[in-house]
């Protein structure tokens, strides 16, 4: 349901009409068309957000958003969240590795905390002064590439509303759908999370210009010595919709390689791994639980180095678990996670050594 229809443009954005201190109920308002000059509402910073979610999945998720109203506080005095966002048909969860969005999961329905009403008011929680408070309602359309990990059968979910909320402090995306943008985004926006890629380059030579090429080396079929990342430790804060931080997450710094290495006539592979504590804290009635790991092992030329850290949490007090085993040389990772919201840091490589 609607609690926002009459609009009157007003400078640089459309403001409701005079209402008194108390909002008109959804019959009481008149009828008026939303302004249809788009540059009469201020989405900048939902343009933001969104942007740099698409940046960080390397394309495969992208986001088209219109604005549709705008006001004040005193618009929407008294009223939820809810009554001012048409709900959307489900939730998407965004896995986040480091600072790449890897994946995503659909989840049909309302879940979790947009499933109980949530009031404008509830923004001073968070140290908004909502007497300050320039609100803008965006249509938002989000479409996955097919072949994405992750992605919608239909490639597309169905449109729905998000919320710009614009205080003296700063500002914060209320997205019903992707309930973690505005959390992402600010991590993103940090300097925190990097990964450093630790493998050799590959050499171009011309070897008509340079004569013939050496003798075979001690390497992988890509003509890498050594092939692995590190991720540098960060601190993600997992948000409510209203701006609250509920959980605070730590991944410690990762690091994993293989090598190959020659001695004598013999070219072997040769793994490295480290991986520091992980840690979580929970707010606001939130739980959470933390795990890391690493390993590496050998087998003939070939080498596996694995080295990861996973947080998750999860609302209402629910019982969060973090866990992993493997099993053998492969190194066959299996994560144990039941939360609601998961990051994690570091990853595995596996790379054969041999005379190229």
């Amino acid at each position: 349901m609607r609690l926002i229809s009459m609009v009157v443009v007003l400078g640089g954005c459309a403001e409701l009409g005079e209402t008194g201190t108390s909002p008109l109920s959804h019959s009481q308002i008149p009828t008026v068309e939303a302004p249809t000059d788009a540059a009469a509402c201020d989405s900048a910073h939902a343009e933001s957000v969104y942007a740099e979610l698409e940046a960080a999945s390397g394309g495969n998720i992208a986001f088209s958003i219109t604005a549709q109203e705008c006001g004040a506080a005193g618009d929407v005095a008294g009223a939820d969240l809810q009554d001012l966002l048409r709900d959307p048909a489900g939730q998407v969860e965004l896995s986040l590795q480091g600072r790449e969005v890897t994946g995503l999961n659909w989840q049909a329905g309302i879940q979790g905390e947009w499933g109980s009403p949530i009031a404008v008011q509830d923004f001073e929680l968070a140290g908004f002064d909502v007497g300050t408070l320039r609100w803008t309602v965006v249509e938002v359309e989000v479409h996955t590439l097919a072949g994405a990990e992750g992605a919608l059968a239909v490639e597309q979910v169905d449109a729905y509303e998000a919320l710009q909320a614009c205080f003296d402090q700063g500002c914060v995306l209320v997205d019903p759908a992707v309930p973690e943008a505005q959390s992402i985004f600010e991590f993103l926006q940090s300097e925190q999370g990097y990964t450093e890629d630790l493998s050799d380059s590959v050499p171009v030579v011309d070897w008509s210009t340079e004569g013939p090429p050496p003798a075979a080396k001690c390497q992988t079929s890509a003509g890498k010595t050594t092939v692995g990342a590190s991720t540098s430790a960060s601190t993600y804060y997992a948000k409510s919709f209203i701006g609250l931080t509920v959980t605070e997450v730590y991944l410690g710094a990762t690091s994993y390689s293989v090598s190959c290495v020659a001695s004598g006539s013999s070219c072997t592979a040769s793994g490295a791994s480290s991986a520091s504590a992980s840690s979580c804290t929970p707010k606001w009635g939130y739980t959470c639980d933390c795990d890391y790991g690493e390993d590496n092992a050998t087998s003939s030329g070939t080498g596996t180095a694995w080295a990861e850290a996973r947080c998750g949490w999860k609302s209402s007090g629910a019982a969060v678990s973090v866990s992993w085993s493997w099993r053998g040389t492969s190194i066959s990772v299996s994560w144990a996670v039941t939360s609601s919201g998961t990051r994690t840091a570091g990853g595995k490589t596996t790379q054969t050594c041999a005379w190229y």
